[in-house]
């Protein structure tokens, strides 16, 4: 990993000495395939929503001059939800009918297709009485997580406080660049209820 910038606080309701209850993290990965292509987390307490959820979003596609009114054309994305009701979102952008664009979402929640799955702890303790480490970290990837870590836990960032309820401190808009912005998390809809 290279370029790892932080932004850590604690919510403005705590005393000062308490723990830090946000974090923020902009991470680079160094090698060809990946170079120039952030990787965000935020985490935290009391933010607006509970979600955790990966999502790829895909580089803008160029502005071809025989599409009618060629104008910003917003870029595709790959949205993976693990918690709550895991599922995945695929949002696309297409011309309709009045040649405009707009973001269609392609939605699947895998306990409507698949059924309900296992409780977390169920599936954990069945696939270790079996011998199934997929669910495991490998040792080589605690080590490489520890080696990332080390520099945060040894030299601190800044702490910048934040009120409950909000999605953490200004300071961690500054981690998205120029090209990207913070995604508000796909939460469950009624969308995502027809599916059950």
């Amino acid at each position: 990993m290279a370029n790892t910038r932080v932004i850590a606080g604690p919510l403005e309701s705590l005393p000062t000495r308490q723990p830090k209850t946000y974090a923020a993290v902009r991470l680079e990965i160094d090698n060809w395939r990946w170079a120039g292509v952030p990787v965000l987390i935020r985490a935290g307490k009391e933010l607006p929503v509970r979600a955790t959820e990966v999502r790829l979003i895909l580089r803008e596609p160029p502005r071809p001059a025989f599409l009618p009114a060629p104008s910003h054309v917003p870029a595709n994305q790959i949205v993976l939800r693990i918690d709550p009701d895991a599922g995945m979102q695929l949002r696309i952008s297409a011309l309709d009918r009045d040649l405009t664009w707009r973001e269609v979402p392609l939605i699947s929640t895998f306990s409507g297709d698949l059924g309900e799955p296992l409780p977390p702890y169920e599936r954990l303790l069945h696939a270790a009485l079996n011998g199934d480490n997929r669910y495991f970290a490998r040792d080589d990837a605690i080590e490489e997580s520890w080696r990332i870590l080390q520099p945060l836990i040894a030299y601190p960032p800044p702490v910048h406080r934040y009120a409950p309820g909000s999605w953490g401190p200004a300071a961690a808009d500054t981690l998205t660049g120029n090209r990207y912005a913070w995604q508000l998390p796909w939460p469950p809809s009624a969308a995502d209820a027809l599916n059950k």
